[in-house]
């Protein structure tokens, strides 16, 4: 009998070299490679501020529901994956290894 076979779950992690700050909550992140800044609200602030280390699409979940209470986890997760989509096509992101 075979052991089940487990799946990791990924982990992200920002680049180390990009610049960005915070201004009245709201994340300002400059992209080097596109030469742009983009802005996010404070959810997103919140999310960046988590992947400073490597997380969990889960564990952003958790982070943004306890942090801005009201909003159902199937659309906080979906948000979450496609805001992630966003930094890593723009080269913001990368898997933690």
């Amino acid at each position: 009998m075979t052991e089940p076979t487990s799946i990791a779950t990924p982990l992200f992690v920002r680049r180390p070299d990009i610049f960005y700050t915070l201004v009245d909550g709201e994340l300002i992140i400059m992209s080097s490679d596109e030469e742009k800044f983009l802005t996010s609200n404070a959810v997103a602030a919140k999310i960046w501020e988590r992947l400073e280390s490597p997380v969990s699409v889960e564990d952003l979940c958790a982070a943004v529901l306890a942090r801005f209470r009201g909003g159902d986890r199937s659309t906080v997760k979906t948000d979450i994956e496609e805001f992630l989509a966003a930094l890593k096509a723009r080269n913001l992101l990368m898997p933690a290894s």
